[in-house]
């Protein structure tokens, strides 16, 4: 949607998957430490939301989805993302 890596859809929900798991993995090992997790999610944003636009959460994808009004390019990216 708001990545530059539209055309590469497998990479990119590739990328929403592995960030979604290590944010999940970070809270379950965390305990619910805040500090961990900030630290974490900043870590996997570096990394993965020049890709994937760091989304990590449907209802975030969601939401770019219906601001952007732009149903037929997006909505096999959307999906995809939502899916991962």
């Amino acid at each position: 949607m708001e990545t530059g890596f539209r055309e590469k859809k497998f990479t990119v929900c590739m990328y929403e998957f592995l960030g979604t798991g290590l944010l999940m993995l970070a809270v379950i090992m965390s305990a619910g430490n805040a500090l961990y997790i900030c630290l974490t999610f900043w870590t996997i944003l570096m990394v993965c939301g020049g890709i994937s636009g760091g989304h990590f959460n449907p209802a975030v994808s969601t939401g770019v989805f219906v601001w952007r009004r732009k149903f037929d390019e997006d909505f096999s990216l959307y999906s995809g993302m939502v899916i991962a």
